[in-house]
């Protein structure tokens, strides 16, 4: 009772179903005449029945010719005046439903509180008010720490919604892949999974707004790759490869690029691999334009910002006699006109090599004697979307419907009584996604996730 007094009712205010004073509106409606001195014993004996003595002890009649300013004193001290109610009017805030019905049959020895009457039809509004504000407290604290991370994301993410009314719907998304982020990695702590997830900027899209955004990888049909300038990779014979490979301690990968929201990861993948191969024959490491394999390689099958394939991306490359640097062509993240300029070119290739179909061990041998490799994979997986560390392990993955151009830099190994194989995979969705831009992707485990079904990189 105490806190109750003292608390400020932060959510809701505290509730009486009605006030004293109103006591004397009531008694007024329901007796438009004067009380009698004879009236008086019938009418306390229809509202307190078993009681009706007691009270008739404690407020006799007097002989006056109207008896309603008794029977107001009556309810102001009593019928609405039990410990609950006096309590309530000392509270720090409260307020009450004006004009609540006093409707009663009468009341009986059970409805007496401390000798008070207790109207218990009134009584629900005022605990409600106490169970919202203390019952509740652990939803409330919980309410506000999703609160507060909601508010930190779209600061760190930078969101702004046209109107609260998107905002209502994106938030909804955004608890619902948070609440499967937590359980994840709930799994994860009791050794169900191999990976983690974290919230990330894509934290307020559907799954399927997700992969129409971020995932272009498509194979053209209007195009015949036949007649590129394609040659199947020859793993060499008695190779001895190391146990691990990471291009980037070798200056072959530049850093981690960001797509935005057009599907072009296709492109990245695409300049990733050139560079790399660049960088064997020359030393020098490019940054090359993903804004113009975008924007200008739509006669070989590709479409811009909504998909495309690495391999076509080479043979227009090898057509054009080149691809200009990032820094002339800068990224725009969406379709625009061609601008290419031959004096701004950066690199070139003389057609591309493919990996033999589904064979992770030729692909982790050109990936050793090579360099980076572009490889398409299934990302269509929700737990790709907010990967964030450890080895990715995705049984659902498909090996063959392939949605998402990608760089494989490196291959290793965890654990040293029951080794875990993995890849090292270069995304394109900003350092802010995975272990700052990186995946660890399953190695030698039946093409998961479709990672050696499509494998290329240039020849320069």
């Amino acid at each position: 009772m105490e806190i109750v007094k003292n608390t400020s009712f932060p959510l809701k205010p505290l509730v009486n179903g009605t006030l004293t004073e109103e006591a004397i509106f009531y008694v007024y409606e329901a007796w438009v005449k004067p009380i009698t001195l004879s009236f008086y014993p019938e009418i306390i004996l229809f509202t307190f029945r078993a009681n009706a003595f007691k009270m008739m002890e404690r407020y006799p009649p007097i002989e006056v010719d109207d008896l309603r300013p008794l029977k107001c004193q009556m309810a102001i001290q009593w019928v609405l005046a039990c410990l609950t109610r006096i309590y309530a009017r000392q509270a720090a805030s409260y307020s009450h439903v004006f004009g609540f019905p006093l409707d009663f049959d009468g009341w009986e020895n059970e409805t007496f509180c401390d000798h008070h009457v207790c109207h218990a039809g009134e009584l629900p509004y005022t605990f409600e008010s106490v169970w919202v504000n203390f019952a509740d407290a652990g939803k409330r604290v919980a309410m506000k720490q999703l609160n507060d991370s909601w508010t930190l994301f779209k600061r760190i993410f930078k969101k702004e919604y046209a109107s609260k009314e998107e905002e209502i719907v994106r938030r909804t998304i955004w608890e619902k892949n948070l609440a499967k982020i937590r359980k994840h990695n709930l799994e994860s702590d009791m050794g169900l999974h191999s990976y983690t997830m974290e919230m990330n900027r894509f934290g307020d899209l559907t799954h399927e707004e997700f992969k129409k955004q971020m995932n272009g990888f498509k194979i053209s049909t209007n195009v015949d790759q036949s007649k590129y300038d394609r040659h199947m990779f020859l793993a060499p014979s008695n190779v001895v490869i190391p146990d691990q490979v990471d291009w980037r301690k070798e200056g072959y990968v530049t850093p981690v690029k960001d797509q935005g929201q057009c599907g072009s990861c296709w492109a990245f993948s695409a300049t990733g691999s050139l560079e790399g191969q660049t960088f064997a024959k020359t030393k020098t490491l490019p940054s090359l334009s993903e804004q113009q394999l975008v924007d200008c390689s739509s006669k070989f099958g590709n479409e811009g910002c909504d998909g495309g394939l690495m391999n076509n991306a080479f043979e227009y490359i090898k057509q054009n006699n080149g691809i200009d640097s990032e820094k002339s062509y800068p990224y725009q993240a969406y379709d625009g006109k061609c601008r290419f300029k031959p004096e701004d070119v950066a690199a070139t290739d003389i057609g591309f090599v493919y990996v033999k179909e589904k064979n992770e061990t030729d692909l982790t041998i050109a990936i050793a004697t090579v360099g980076p490799i572009s490889v398409a994979i299934d990302a269509s997986q929700d737990s790709f979307q907010f990967y964030s560390g450890g080895i990715y392990n995705e049984p659902m993955c498909s090996s063959t419907d392939l949605d998402h151009g990608v760089l494989a830099v490196g291959y290793g190994s965890e654990g040293k009584k029951h080794p875990t194989d993995y890849y090292i995979v270069k995304n394109s969705w900003g350092e802010g996604w995975g272990d700052g831009g990186y995946i660890l992707m399953l190695r030698n485990s039946n093409n998961q996730c479709g990672i050696a079904t499509m494998a290329s990189y240039p020849l320069v």
